[in-house]
């Protein structure tokens, strides 16, 4: 998953994306432009990766392939 440099919601409006909200990108960073929203905002544990996401929409896809399996066979005992 990704979203905007934290300077896009500000006057700069930078359009490039980075994987962590609230972060900015590197382009940002080394031109010391803005700053970041995330700085001490964000605990880490409320942040997600794309990693998050990936496991999430995996847990996801197995719960909705159980929950089907579920009801084939409930619909075959009857």
């Amino acid at each position: 998953m990704t979203f905007y440099c934290s300077n896009y919601y500000g006057s700069i409006q930078c359009q490039t994306t980075v994987t962590r909200f609230g972060d900015r990108c590197k382009l940002c960073t080394v031109m010391r432009v803005g700053s970041s929203i995330s700085d001490g905002l964000l605990p880490d544990s409320m942040v997600h990766t794309a990693a998050d996401a990936a496991r999430s929409a995996e847990i996801e896809k197995f719960r909705r392939e159980t929950e089907s399996a579920i009801r084939k066979e409930v619909r075959m005992a009857k």
